[in-house]
């Protein structure tokens, strides 16, 4: 009853397209924040870009009974090549070569962070903006979790966080 994993190695080849897929969404986040400028429009415009995404990737429904201009769509989706490589890598079955799968995946994670970096140095917040901001508070953060098993990181977390404050 259910579905036969492919095992280990395939629990273990998973976990690159769950990292790429991860990094790719957050790469657009820091795309969509450097156009906000109030916190409360974040949600509204994530959910508006979010949703369609999800909808074409090919998560709920087979891309391949989408209709011509839906798939289209989903063709340029790079969502839908990480569904599938996570399909391929836990069920054994692709729509896509596994290797076009990865490949699409970097090259948007890449794009979107590389995209995401840029926005925030041309929206003229530089090196001291929120950008370098959010991440010294998510390391902050996950230093203050460990505690004390990465004080040093935490010390060089705090002295940067005290500067900008």
């Amino acid at each position: 009853m259910g579905m036969k994993l492919s095992g280990i190695s395939g629990i273990l080849l998973c976990l690159p397209f769950i990292i790429l897929i991860a990094s790719t969404f957050i790469g657009m986040g820091l795309i969509i924040a450097s156009f906000i400028k109030d916190t409360q429009s974040f949600n509204l415009a994530q959910s508006f870009a979010l949703y369609p995404i999800i909808f074409f990737s090919g998560a709920f429904y087979p891309v391949d009974r989408f209709p011509a201009f839906i798939a289209t769509l989903a063709y340029i989706n790079p969502l839908t090549y990480g569904v599938d490589g996570l399909r391929f890598s836990l069920l054994g079955v692709s729509s896509f070569n596994p290797a076009l799968d990865l490949g699409v995946m970097t090259v948007s994670c890449v794009a979107m962070f590389g995209l995401g970096a840029y926005r925030f140095e041309v929206g003229g917040w530089g090196r001291d903006g929120p950008l370098w901001t959010i991440i010294a508070y998510k390391l902050y953060y996950i230093a203050y979790i460990t505690r004390n098993e990465a004080p040093l990181l935490n010390s060089v977390i705090k002295s940067y966080l005290s500067d900008d404050l």
